[in-house]
């Protein structure tokens, strides 16, 4: 099964490391929900030693995560461009 494609700025105000869970929440799966919040909850822990960057790839184990921005190669759209 294909994983939900999250575009998103990470550059921008949508960067936010809550606004980037709260948008992958509104498209993960209904069956991976209550494991998504669980892991995002988690690496939030005080204590937890998670980075934006740890964050941000438990979060694409759920969501095909895209920066739109370019700020992070590993979540660059590596989709071939389609011609007219």
């Amino acid at each position: 099964m294909a994983k939900p494609e999250l575009i998103i700025d990470l550059q921008a105000t949508d960067g936010n490391i809550y606004m980037v869970i709260a948008k992958a929440r509104q498209i993960v799966p209904s069956e991976q929900l209550d494991s998504f919040i669980i892991a995002t909850m988690d690496a939030q822990l005080p204590g937890a030693g998670k980075t934006f960057r740890d964050l941000l790839a438990i979060i694409n184990t759920y969501v095909d995560l895209v920066d739109s921005s370019g700020l992070y190669p590993e979540y660059a759209d590596n989709a071939p461009e389609e011609k007219s």
